[in-house]
């Protein structure tokens, strides 16, 4: 199920046309489409596809809140789905 959240969350980000969303829109996303996914798992995905070179994640020092964009690398693999 991981692989497919990932396409999922490359699609997510792609539809967003370069604007980054937050961790918890993303998770709330895959819980609507795979309701039997934690929450750690999502963002265990998450910083697993960021390790990858797909995504970039920025800490909101006020906030606390998680945004993720896609990188080239990610644009590139999302744009072949």
């Amino acid at each position: 199920m991981k692989a497919e959240m990932k396409l999922f969350l490359l699609r997510a980000l792609r539809e967003a046309q370069g604007q980054p969303l937050t961790e918890a829109a993303l998770v709330a996303a895959v819980q609507a489409v795979y309701p039997e996914s934690l929450v750690s798992t999502v963002r265990e995905v998450l910083r697993g596809m960021e390790r990858e070179g797909y995504l970039v994640a920025v800490a909101d020092d006020l906030t606390g809140m998680i945004h993720y964009g896609l990188t080239r690398k990610g644009e590139m693999r999302a744009a072949l789905l």
